[in-house]
């Protein structure tokens, strides 16, 4: 079901150019870095950048693509390649180009001079002409090998490939770490990858490469079969899947393919067999790919493409990317990535609330559905680790029903007025956000790096956002221990920031989906509750005995105060150490009851807070001293963090 609506996603979405995907994918859109400037007598004027701090380049809606397979790196594309394949040239001029690279610059010029020929076009051929002039010159004008420092940048730089701009001005030829340096050439004024004439000789060559790709599939089976994504019977089966899927997160950055199993079934029946050997495949048979036609795997990869380019259908959090689609509408996953990856208060109610009211026509919406993939990579390849399939009220009511869920007080409130007004660039990043509360769980080294987000963890948030399911409590377990971490290490020279609304987001939402809550257990609130829970209403003791701690030193306690001793065994252990806290509290209030007029309210008001609390869980028996837990569970210490950190978020 995944493959077929990816096939339907082909059939129905139109390329930035204008065409329907299934019928275009001999295109792309992708971005250039570089123009290689050639003027009509063929003699080279410079190098033009198309890259700066801000853009990875200009980005061309319609560039020639090849579906070949690349894995030999001897395959070149259409008038666009990397400047080190275009010239010829190695790493650096002492390393002499390798033949898989000479291989691949005589491919990229092979096609050029093939276009040239069939077309007689005129700037082709200058290009063939110019060519020629530099064939085996050792020395490119103005592009030169030595160190590059750049701007503000401590350090000697390192030797690389450094352009010579017409002005004088020096810019590295890998300008970015990972940036592409693809780059094309102009000839005069004209450029000959946006010349229609050129784009439709190379639509011809791709039908003809086609052609024979699948005629060799047809004759390695022995015939053909019917294709599972497309319903086409008699259907030459592929033996790969291309294009390769790019920008997926751990995987290789020249692509991926999704990974499949073999079926003993296709075995069993002979339907591996392969007959003649496929050119440019190895000649072992794959049974994996014995349901899919070429046709089939090209529209499905596409999609995928056209899914993981576009940042209206997908969001990255960490190792894993979520692509978002639907049957019919293209305006609904735009919507729903927006919620995930930037959560903002007034916007996700505003949507929710309204259920997308006024983006689709009504009859649309109530039949639509809602296709959610997650895709992380392994070097090449890419693996579905969750695939849903579920109606758009479904969809709305699990998002609404999360969204209740991770709502908790701020404890910043000046950041919470600001992110009220959403929608402005700039604005403070929502807590809210699918990559913020994913980022609670990391635990952070010794020299205070993040640990890797986990791609298990993240697909469980996705699936307690979309399916509505429970979270494991066992997850509380690193969200607390950096809590304590984060408590104890607080310094104004190093913040580690303790009370990040995120974290405490997450902890309610583990706590309210625990499958094994009872019926009548306290369930967390969007601010402090009234209940007579144990863990929770000793979190808030803490929090009020730190205030009293704090207005007992005038706010001017140095070193480590209660919370920073104490924190970890009162959480954990309440019986062994709210004796000596409350012993400590009954002293500092004696102190403050003895100061001046405001210092007394100060006390009575904070003595009303505990034996308000205090009584919440009090003996039956009165005048006896409060009864504290033995120890606290994972999920009751949870309890205990929120109760804590919602007693200091309390509006004063």
């Amino acid at each position: 079901m995944l493959l077929q609506s990816l096939y339907e996603f082909a059939k129905n979405i139109k390329t930035r150019y204008g065409d329907l995907l299934i019928n275009s994918a001999e295109f792309e859109s992708r971005y250039v870095a570089w123009l290689i400037h050639i003027d009509e007598n063929g003699v080279f004027k410079g190098f033009i950048p198309l890259i700066t701090d801000e853009d990875f380049g200009k980005l061309f809606d319609k560039l020639p693509r090849t579906l070949e397979p690349k894995d030999s790196g001897t395959v070149a594309e259409f008038l666009v390649e990397d400047i080190l394949t275009i010239f010829g040239i190695g790493e650096s001029p002492s390393k002499s180009i390798k033949d898989k690279a000479q291989a691949k610059h005589e491919n990229f010029w092979q096609r050029i001079h093939d276009a040239a020929n069939e077309l007689n076009n005129r700037e082709l051929k200058i290009l063939l002409k110019w060519k020629e002039n530099i064939k085996g010159h050792p020395v490119i004008p103005n592009l030169v090998y030595e160190k590059y420092k750049k701007p503000g940048s401590r350090g000697e730089g390192k030797e690389q490939w450094i352009v010579v701009l017409p002005s004088g001005e020096k810019m590295p030829l890998f300008f970015r770490q990972n940036a592409s340096i693809d780059a094309t050439i102009k000839v005069g004024n004209v450029l000959p990858i946006e010349d229609e004439k050129v784009l439709s000789w190379w639509s011809s060559w791709y039908q003809r490469w086609l052609g024979e790709k699948e005629n060799a599939c047809f004759l390695a089976h022995g015939g053909g079969r019917v294709c599972s994504i497309t319903g086409d019977v008699s259907a030459p089966m592929s033996n790969s899947h291309l294009p390769k899927l790019k920008r997926i997160p751990d995987a290789n950055p020249t692509g991926s393919t999704i990974a499949s199993a073999e079926s003993d079934s296709f075995h069993s029946y002979g339907l591996s067999e392969q007959q003649e050997k496929i050119p440019g495949s190895k000649s072992a048979p794959d049974a994996s790919y014995t349901s899919v036609s070429v046709k089939g795997a090209i529209a499905y990869c596409n999609a995928l493409n056209y899914l993981l380019r576009d940042d209206n259908y997908h969001i990255s959090v960490g190792p894993v990317v979520f692509c978002f689609w639907c049957k019919r509408s293209l305006k609904i996953p735009g919507l729903i990535g927006q919620i995930f990856n930037n959560a903002y208060p007034e916007h996700v109610k505003s949507l929710l609330g309204s259920q997308f009211a006024g983006i689709e026509p009504p009859e649309v919406l109530r039949q639509e559905h809602l296709y959610t993939l997650a895709l992380s990579g392994n070097a090449g390849r890419a693996m579905v680790k969750q695939w849903i399939d579920q109606t758009l009220d479904d969809a709305t009511k699990n998002l609404n029903q999360w969204w209740q869920d991770v709502q908790v007080i701020p404890f910043y409130s000046s950041v919470a007025k600001k992110m009220k007004k959403s929608n402005v660039k700039g604005s403070p990043l929502s807590p809210y956000r699918m990559y913020a509360l994913a980022e609670t769980t990391l635990r952070r080294s010794k020299n205070r790096k993040n640990e890797k987000l986990v791609g298990d963890r993240v697909i469980q948030l996705y699936l307690a956002a979309l399916k509505g399911s429970s979270l494991p409590i066992i997850l509380l377990k690193p969200i607390l221990d950096e809590f304590q971490s984060a408590l104890v290490k607080e310094s104004e020279e190093e913040r580690t920031y303790p009370f990040s609304t995120s974290r405490f987001a997450l902890i309610k939402l583990i706590l309210l989906r625990n499958p094994n809550k009872k019926e009548d257990e306290f369930m967390p609130t969007y601010e402090l509750a009234d209940t007579p829970d144990p863990a929770y209403n000793l979190g808030r003791v803490l929090a009020v005995f730190e205030n009293l701690q704090d207005k007992y030193h005038n706010y001017e306690r140095k070193g480590a105060g209660i919370v920073e001793r104490y924190y970890g065994t009162a959480s954990s252990a309440p019986a062994s150490s709210f004796p000596l806290l409350c012993r400590l509290a009954r002293h500092h209030l004696s102190k403050l009851k003895k100061g001046e007029e405001k210092d007394k309210k100060a006390a009575d008001a904070i003595e009303k807070d505990i034996t308000e609390i205090f009584s919440k869980f009090q003996p039956t028996t009165t005048g006896q001293p409060p009864v504290f837990p033995r120890i606290l569970t994972l999920e009751e210490q949870g309890k205990f963090a929120l109760g804590f950190y919602q007693q200091k978020a309390k509006p004063r």
